[in-house]
Parts: C-alpha cells; structure tokens; sequence
C-alpha cells in the first residue's frame, strides 16, 4: 500500500512541472484567466486558513461591522517565501470576488462583511516602479485633475476619499521606496504614506484601508509605517506552515480518515520497537499530524531550512517532488527518499547548497558505497540533514537516521553495518557529538590507495579494457573476451556487414575459438586479436587490476576535490595508472587468429596465429591485414579458383560468402569484394550483367550499389567495348564504383576540329573518423587529388556508441527525456545530393551533429575528367 491510498495528491503535484509556489498579482491582469492568480475559485481552494489569515479576516470584519475607529493598515512583515503575496492576493478576492469567497468562507467557518463598493487598487512596485505613491490614490478617485509633482495635504486626500471605501494593495512596497533616488522625493512619498495610514484609522467609516508587504519593517517605509496603529502580521507559526503544505500538496488532507493513517503509523511504531528503536506517544502523534511526510522531514524542510528555501514557496517545490516520486510506492515519505539519483530532487538541494560542495561530498562517499545495502537512503537523509542546518546543530543521531530510513521488513544490523561503514570509509562522512553529516574537510588518508580498496577486480577489469578499447585500439566495434556466449552476444550489437573485432585479454583456448564463432552470423567478418605474448593474461594480471582501481579511485577523488592543486594530484595519479595500463596492453602486442579450416570440432580446427607486430589501434590493424594478407589480388585469385561456385550469383551473394564462410580471404574493407570482380571483370575473367549495363573487359557503368545487384557470368563479348575501342576511348578505370560518360563541353576556334571531352563519375570513400575534426582531414586528403571536381552527391555515415552511460549527458535528439544509466548504439546516416565544391562539402562536415566518441565516415561521388578519372585513384 503507498500514502496515495489514504490522501490523494493534487493533479498538478504529480504533472512534470510539479507545484507552482510563486504567487505574481500582476497576474491578476490574465484577461485569458490561464493563471492561478486571476481564477479566484481555484486559488481560494488551495488557500488554508492559517493563524495569520484567520487573524487578518477577523480583523478586516470587525473594521467594517462595528461602529469604531479600527486600524487603517495592515503590514505583512516576511522573506520572500513567507506568504505575503498569497494573503494580498485572498484580500483582493475577497473584496472583488464576494461570491466564491463566500462559499470559501462558510466552507471553513469564517465570516468576513465587506461593503459591496470597494474600490480595490493594486500597485507590485518591483513591475511598475512608481515617482510619486499618491497618484495610486488622487487621479483613479478625483474628479478634478491636479498636478503630480507634490502629494495632497490632507484637506484634499479627504476630499479624494470622502463616501468611498478604498483597499489599497501595495506589494513590494519595500522595493518601491528603494528605487527612488531623490532623498527629498522618497521623503515626500513616506510623509504620504504615514498621512494616508494615519487617516485610515482615523475615519470611523473606513474610507482607505491599505495593506502593505515588506522584508524588514526596521527599514523604511517600514519604519515609518510602525509609528502608525496598525496590524502586524510575520508569518512565523510552524504549524501554519505544515497545515499549508499538506492542503496544497494533497486535496483531501483536511478531511482523511485518521484510522487509516493510525494504522500505518502504528506498522512502523510496532516494527521501530521489535528492533530496538522505542518512540515516544509525543513523536507518533506528530507522524499523525504530518502525515505522509516523517516529522523529521517536514522538520528539516519547514523550520531549519525555511530561509534557504525562501518560506514555505521552495519546501512546496521540494516536498511536491518527492510526493511525485513516491506516490506509488512508499507508504510513508522521509529524507531518505531526497535521492539526489533523481535530477528534480537534486536541483531542489543545490538552493541549500549554491557551490554544491557538500552534494558533491556527499555524491562521492556514495560512488564509493553504492554497493552496501541502504546506502543511498543514509547518504540522503544525512545529507538533507547537513544542508538543512542554516547554523544549527547539523546532522542526524543514528536514532533520528534510523526512523527515516528504516521501514517495516528492514533489518537493523543491515542499516547500523552500511552506517558503520560510512563511518570509517566515507571521506567525507562524519560524526560529531553522536552526529553524523558530510564536510569537505577531507579524512587524513592515504586517499588513493584507501579508495581503491572499494573498488571491485572486475569494475576495475571493466575499467582497463575500456581503456584498451577506446584509447588504444580506437574502434567502436569492438568487444573484449570474457567468455564465448559473452563476447557473442555483444558481437550481435554491431554492424554484422563491418569487421568486427575481438580482443583476447589472454591466449584463448581451441574450444574456446571454436565456439566463439559457432554459429555466429558473417561469422568471417569477426576478427579475433589475441596477445602477441604467449604468457600475457591481463584477466589475472595483478598489476593491471591494482592499476585500474588506483585509476577509478583517483578520478572519483578528483571530481570531489575541492582546491585546484588537489585535484591536480589526482588527475597526475589517474593519468599515471591509466599510462600504466596502456602500455601493459601495448606491450603484450596483438596476433591475428585466422581460421584456415572451422571443423566440426575444436581437435578438427585448423588455425594460424599470425603476429601482427608493433600495431596497437584499429586503423593499423586493418591496414595490416590488408596490405599484408588480404589485399585485393589475393581475393581476385581465389574468386578466380572458385569461378564455378560464383557464375551465375548476383554480386552481393558472392560478398555475402566471404563475409559468412571461415577460412576465406576476409574482407577487411567495405569495397574490397567490389573491387577484386569488377578487376576480374576489366581483366575478360568474368562477365558483369546488370539491366543498366553489361560489361566484360571494362567497368561496368553502375553504381557501388546497383553492382551489388548484378550477376556474375562467364566472360563474354562485349559490344560497348567494341565501340568505345573503335572511338579511341578508353573506358573508365577507377578500381571501385561506376563511371558514367557524358556529353562534352566543346569550344570551337575557327578552322579548330572539335575535341570531346568525356567527364566520368569517381566515388571517393573516408576511412572512419574519430570526430567530425578528423573527418575534416580525411575529407580534404580524398579530395586534393581532384580539387575543381564537381561532387554530385555526398553520403555522411555516422556510428555512436556509449556503454553504461549517463543519459543525461547526451544531447536529447539522442536520448529523447530518458534520464539515468544505460547504453545507447545510434547509426546515422545523412545524404545530400547537388552540386558542391570542396569547399562546400567541409563547410557541411563541420555541421555535422557533434557525438564525442563517435566514428564519422563521408562517401562521395565526383565528376571529374575521363583521363584524370583513368590516371587517378579512388579512395574507396
């Protein structure tokens, strides 16, 4: 059962914008009546009837019922937050809207008579700032016009105000004396207002009655203003702010049955005492009275934070979020569900704790504990302790700490072992006078090296082959061995038509290799690196694991540390281990693992471990394999060996082939199956039919992708070759893609014959880049060979991933709202198609979405000069 089973939440605490705490009169003026302030029924529903409201409607009846001199003013005193506008705000309902204040009224037992012709003026200085305070009153009421530049003596404000009965409302009256700079004007406008007030209690009849807010009436106008009889009003009732909260937060609080809330409050009671934590009656009949909230809670919030959150205006924001957060699960909300995990919750806090020093403590000694049971529910109610303090005793006795976190079913010896742990391994967690609360003040430790005791072999494992991955062999489509069906699983994650690659952090056994790539899909696309060292095994490496937690500690110290060159130590220790682990990995070197058979069983394997040698990163590893093993004559002779099993097969069946059958040539580029037929094809060893074009002895003229769909046949007699032979023109002779000829420009001179000159289509391809700087570069190097190309089309592919990430670090076209850790794989692609210069193409990459981490590649498509296209090479 949850808390919203026995009260209901207002709907607008559980939208995403949770509660509006801020009253403006100048809403007031919301002719649409969108806002809260200019919808008088709606705002009278979540008005309670404080102390100090009941007192100011007693006394606005007793003005305008009994036949007596009454007090003219009425000086709401309080920080922003208090209540001031929201009581000015019930006033000017009151006289304008008698009706639904009425039935507010009745509703709850009051009686407030008010003439039906009030004049109602309301002034918010801090919007219209005004030179003289008198034209509020002398030009709205006067029949005559009169000048502005002096006030009225009293003669002529009494004829002003003579058979009219006048509220007039001044908010941020305070700010309105301040901001005029003329001493002797400032002096005029308080000789005004001290007239004005005094002539309210003067009249029997009431003409004027004014109500004024303001921070400090020590300070003027509020000094001059206590001279005057009047009513005080400071907001400083506890209770009051207690009852606010739950009318505003819940719609039926005032009127819940008590037995249901007994009941629950008699689970914990009965539960707190079994584990050793008697409470008193006097402490149960609070939990009666603040019910959802723990008084605990609503304590910290209302009475120690109150100034820090600005009155009772930040506490609505605070304890509306956690009642969104809770109101299905938790049955009782305590401090221990502030979690600063949750986004809303945690931007709450930073108002107690602008520089966010003791959160980030408080986020640290957390990372390094997260593990321990009812770890996160400690380190919220400490810290809300911590910041809620506003020069208090801070902290919570572990008494106090255990009713907020411990509910019915936890286990006392659980909560007193995680606190007990705190204690001793929490940097900034500390204990005083049987106190505990977070400090920057840093424990005397040997910080590095204590840290890393909390940190696991396997996170800091985890930690290094990241590193291995991402700093050393820079490839997104990577994974790390751990154990076949592992490693398998995160294979399927990547692109299946691309390389995949496989790094063994140890020598890998035969039945380990055999199944790996057991009925792995294009299974001859995953390359498998294990340590050119035979004795290497970095699963069981000592050094590289103590490395790795050094590191993690050291970078989790320097996010929490506070002076410049402490953080700087860290950052030289997490730099120095991270340097430790690199060339641990970089030593231990890569061999390449190549399947010459895949038998039925690991003893039937047939396997070559090649060494690859000095090469670290994948960009080298690739070039390696197929400059040294894979080029494209060896994929061109070994389709020529196999002619039989290949004619007659569309293109993609054949590269469909050797990306799927083990033991073949692997094509460790994008294009190389393309290149190595349409060679065999220029070369009259195959023929290449495609409804478009049918070549033999020349490139075909498709596309890169309309090649994928054509069929494989025997060499056959090819009549456009013939022609173009005929002419004297040579066809085009990139090593990938199609060209295409088109009409020449010519110019003719007189007695000059015509010299055609065929254009011819090139596709230009980037290795994958590391950022959109880097693709910069490739795109300027494909490019410099044919610089006054025309570029008919160009085609940006762009590959992300992040592994156990924090979503809201990412942009949001990426994550949409999701908040939180998890893993995120985009692939994007963004083609355009016109007609562009070099310039214009790296002016498009440098608009390119910036994704850190992310592989960016640029396919283009060029026309250039039949002979520059026949001398030049493609880059694909």
């Amino acid at each position: 059962m949850s808390f919203s089973d026995i009260v209901a939440p207002r709907k607008e605490v559980l939208t995403g914008t949770g509660v509006e705490g801020i009253i403006d009169l100048e809403n007031l003026r919301d002719a649409s009546a969108k806002q809260i302030e200019a919808r008088p029924r709606d705002f009278l529903d979540l008005t309670w009837p404080t102390k100090d409201i009941t007192f100011v409607i007693e006394k606005l009846h007793s003005r305008f019922t009994e036949a007596k001199r009454t007090e003219g003013l009425f000086l709401f005193e309080g920080y922003k937050g208090s209540g001031k506008s929201h009581l000015l705000l019930l006033i000017y309902h009151l006289a304008k809207n008698p009706t639904a204040a009425n039935d507010w009224l009745k509703r709850h037992n009051l009686e407030c008579a008010l003439p039906d012709d009030i004049e109602v003026i309301v002034h918010k200085f801090t919007d219209f700032p005004l030179y003289a305070l008198w034209n509020l009153v002398v030009p709205p009421t006067g029949g005559k016009a009169r000048t502005s530049d002096r006030p009225p003596n009293l003669d002529e404000l009494r004829a002003v105000l003579k058979g009219k009965h006048i509220f007039l409302i001044l908010d941020e009256l305070e700010m309105g004396i301040r901001t005029i700079t003329d001493p002797a004007v400032r002096d005029q406008n308080l000789a005004f207002l001290q007239m004005l007030t005094e002539e309210g209690h003067r009249a029997v009849d009431a003409p004027v009655t004014v109500f004024a807010s303001v921070y400090d009436a020590a300070r003027e106008p509020g000094a001059t203003l206590k001279r005057v009889p009047r009513i005080d009003v400071k907001f400083s009732d506890p209770s009051d702010r207690t009852k606010i909260v739950l009318h505003r937060l819940f719609q039926d609080r005032d009127s819940v049955d008590r037995k249901k809330i007994e009941t629950v409050v008699t689970s914990y009671r009965n539960d707190w005492k079994r584990k050793g934590m008697a409470v008193t009656d006097q402490y149960c009949d609070q939990m009666l009275q603040t019910y959802p909230f723990s008084p605990e809670l609503l304590r910290l919030v209302l009475e120690h934070a109150r100034d820090l959150f600005q009155g009772t205006r930040g506490a609505l924001g605070l304890l509306g979020a956690l009642v969104r957060q809770c109101h299905r699960t938790q049955d009782l909300i305590t401090s221990a569900h502030a979690t600063l995990r949750e986004r809303s919750i945690r931007n709450l806090l930073i108002d107690l704790d602008p520089g966010s020093t003791k959160i980030q403590c408080a986020q640290s000694d957390l990372q390094d504990l997260q593990d321990l049971p009812l770890s996160e529910e400690i380190v919220s109610s400490v810290l809300m302790a911590t910041l809620a303090a506003s020069g208090r005793s801070k902290g919570l006795t572990e008494k106090e700490l255990g009713k907020e976190v411990l509910k019915p079913g936890d286990d006392v010896n659980v909560f007193k072992g995680t606190l007990q742990a705190f204690h001793k391994l929490g940097t900034y967690f500390h204990e005083q006078e049987g106190a505990f609360f977070f400090d920057p003040e840093e424990k005397p430790n040997a910080k590095v090296e204590y840290r890393s005791l909390n940190v696991k072999p396997s996170e800091a494992l985890a930690e290094a082959f990241k590193f291995w991955k991402q700093e050393l062999f820079h490839s997104g489509d990577s994974t790390v061995f751990q154990d076949p069906d592992q490693t398998k699983a995160e294979l399927g994650m990547f692109d299946r038509s691309r390389p995949r690659y496989v790094l063994a952090p140890r020598r890998l056994t035969r039945e380990e290799r055999h199944q790996l790539y057991f009925g792995t899909p294009n299974r001859n696309l995953v390359i498998l690196l294990e340590p050119k060292a035979k004795d290497f095994n970095a699963l069981e490496d000592p050094d590289i694991i103590k490395w790795a937690q050094r590191q993690i500690a050291a970078t989790e110290l320097q996010a929490s540390a506070g002076p410049v060159e402490r953080k700087r130590q860290f950052e030289r220790i997490a730099k120095e281990d991270k340097d430790y682990i690199l060339r641990a990995f970089k030593n231990a070197g890569f061999a390449f693992v190549w399947f010459q058979k895949y038998g039925s069983s690991p003893a039937d394997d047939q396997v070559e471990v090649e060494p690859l040698g000095n090469v670290t990163s994948r960009e080298e590893v690739e070039a390696k394999l197929r400059q040294q093993f894979f080029p494209v004559q060896r994929f061109e002779e070994h389709i020529n060996e196999r002619l039989s099993d290949f004619i007659g097969k569309r293109v993609r069946d054949v590269e469909r082939t050797y990306q799927e059958a083990l033991g073949f040539p692997i094509p460790t580029h994008a294009t190389t199956i393309l290149d190595a037929i349409t060679n065999l094809c220029k070369q009259k060893q195959i023929g290449i039919r495609h409804e478009r074009d049918k070549a033999c002895g020349r490139r075909p003229d498709v596309s890169p992708n309309e090649l994928l769909d054509a069929i494989v046949s025997e060499p056959f007699e090819d009549n456009k070759l013939t022609e173009l032979e005929g002419l004297g023109s040579r066809p085009t002779t990139q090593p990938t893609g199609g060209a295409s000829t088109e009409t020449p420009e010519t110019e003719t001179k007189a007695g000059d014959q015509i010299a055609p000159t065929t254009k011819a289509t090139v596709y230009l391809e980037t290795p994958f880049a590391h950022g959109v700087g880097d693709l910069r570069q490739e795109v300027a190097v494909v490019l410099s060979e044919h610089e006054d190309a025309e570029v008919q089309q160009v085609t940006f592919r762009i590959f992300f991933e992040k592994k156990s990430c924090d979503f809201g670090t990412l942009p949001s076209g990426l994550r949409g709202s999701i908040t939180g850790l998890g893993d995120l794989t985009a692939d994007l692609t963004i083609a355009k198609t016109g007609k562009f210069t070099k310039g214009d193409i790296e002016k498009m990459v440098e608009g390119l979405p910036s994704l850190p981490g992310g592989d960016y590649k640029a396919e283009l498509r060029i026309i250039v000069r039949e002979e520059e296209a026949a001398n030049g090479t493609s880059n694909r």
